[in-house]
């Protein structure tokens, strides 16, 4: 690993054939590091996915339990009653379970495409998903990302489809990363 890196330069990117950095350099010198990545096996990216689920659980735990917390509060002084009373245990069961159900997506999409370009659960892990260009997604790049991830979910046997195509390809691609030629990668 070249160490000669200026302070100027930054990471823009990878190149997804040779796992090569790709820097911004801003002085005369052009000095470039390379770090060594590989494509993010299943497994990887599978627990990556698990540690932001448990995030997004336990998000949606913690609203339920306060909204639960009001109810008694509310029951106790005696303003919730009947209609209110359904109202707020509507609100407590289904705002949960659309938190569980589009929580991770529409998270998701802000963490790729945000100055961090990946979930926490890909940070902790070090894998960052790159466009074919082998620069970081874009907002509407991880829209569509997100758009074709969860297109599967309906499609039958699409989940089975890509885990399939994920472990047999030479660059781990899911369905979806080979549509929209995205890569994730790991940095070791």
């Amino acid at each position: 690993m070249n160490n000669n890196i200026n302070n100027n330069s930054q990471i823009v990117g990878y190149n997804p054939q040779t796992g090569e950095s790709i820097y911004s350099t801003n002085n005369v010198n052009n000095q470039v590091q390379t770090q060594s990545v590989r494509y993010a096996t299943f497994g990887e990216r599978f627990s990556a996915l698990l540690r932001d689920l448990l995030q997004i659980l336990w998000f949606a735990f913690l609203g339920f339990f306060l909204i639960q917390i009001i109810q008694i509060i509310l029951s106790f002084i005696g303003i919730a009653n009947g209609p209110i009373q359904d109202t707020i245990e509507v609100i407590k069961i289904s705002g949960s379970m659309l938190f569980i159900m589009f929580g991770q997506p529409i998270y998701a999409l802000f963490a790729d495409s945000s100055s961090k370009h990946a979930t926490k659960g890909k940070l902790k892990r070090n894998m960052y998903v790159l466009n074919k260009t082998g620069n970081y997604l874009t907002f509407g790049e991880s829209f569509l990302r997100m758009l074709l991830k969860y297109l599967t979910f309906f499609i039958p046997f699409g989940i089975i489809a890509t885990i399939i195509v994920m472990c047999c390809t030479d660059k781990k691609q899911a369905l979806h990363d080979i549509i929209l030629g995205q890569y994730v990668v790991k940095k070791v």
